[in-house]
């Protein structure tokens, strides 16, 4: 499965990189103002999504897995400790117990200070020395420092890409996405036909976006409800990605297993596919692909 995903992922890649290089190619070839300053544009969002790739996504996750190892290999524990294992308060009797080898070993409480802070069944934490012998004991408490190490390693990169994304459109890669759309509705469709050069020699680049205020309001109905879609599955991935390493942490289980990593990709890929249709949808509406449709 996630060999397909990979695979999915890496097509569509491919292909935005195969149609953005024929956007640059045509650049070239016409030479005009508004092309050059979409390359320059071009060339600074890509560099900036590097930085954040370099700068800020791959110093997070060598923080996070190296804090994660020295976790391991330094732990903490009550002066004279070695081992730390889970052991359980006695249901019924004043007692507290653990496994090892399948024998059950058990312990009073008057022996080892236990009080009335301890639940009935609870899960302690039993700290041993290198003759097992009983050092303290105390409350399992949730590794959540870790937790929200790893949250942040993925939260943040995507914070920051969703916002590169955002600003990058409006602001200082806004003549690179109106060149890019023009090319999508003026050049792109031609590209088969057999006098594909003579066809587009002549064209000249004009903004070919719409201020949806000027769409009729059925249409303006339909493309909120798709931004609306959109913002909603934005933060419904974050939220998957904190509360899957929240599950980690309550119910055990290794954020850096395959299981985990699998889920992760899962859903990332569902919520890339569900993203990328509102945002064709929303700029079918915006260029009036329906339109040209129903005539």
């Amino acid at each position: 499965m996630s060999k397909f995903i990979t695979g999915v992922l890496a097509t569509n890649a491919a292909i935005n990189l195969s149609k953005q290089k024929k956007i640059l190619n045509h650049i070239d070839n016409t030479k005009s103002n508004m092309g050059i300053k979409a390359k320059k544009e071009y060339k600074r969002f890509n560099l900036i999504t590097l930085g954040i790739i370099f700068l800020v996504m791959i110093p997070l996750i060598i923080y996070t897995m190296l804090s994660f190892v020295n976790s391991i290999n330094n732990p903490k524990y009550p002066a004279g400790a070695t081992k730390q294992i889970v052991g359980r308060i006695s249901l019924y009797e004043d007692t507290f117990w653990y496994t090892d080898s399948s024998q059950k070993y058990e312990f009073t409480f008057d022996d080892y200070n236990i009080d009335d802070s301890y639940e009935r069944g609870e899960s302690i934490y039993i700290y041993l020395d290198d003759f097992n012998n009983i050092v303290a004991v105390s409350h399992k408490t949730e590794n959540y420092g870790m937790v929200v190490n790893v949250i942040l390693m993925f939260v943040i990169p995507i914070v920051l890409l969703l916002l590169h994304a955002l600003v990058g459109r409006k602001i200082y890669a806004k003549n690179w996405i109106l060149y890019s759309q023009w090319y999508e509705q003026e050049i792109e469709p031609y590209c088969f036909q057999p006098n594909f050069n003579e066809i587009v020699a002549t064209k000249q680049y004009y903004d070919v976006s719409v201020n949806i205020e000027d769409l009729s309001e059925d249409k303006q109905k339909l493309y909120k409800k798709y931004r609306n879609k959109n913002i909603v599955y934005n933060l419904l991935l974050v939220l998957c990605i904190v509360l899957t390493f929240y599950f980690c942490i309550k119910f055990d289980l290794n954020p850096y297993s395959w299981l985990v990593i699998g889920i992760i990709i899962l859903y990332v890929l569902v919520f890339y596919v569900l993203i990328d249709t509102c945002d064709v949808e929303m700029n079918r509406i915006k260029f009036g692909y329906y339109d040209k449709k129903e005539k």
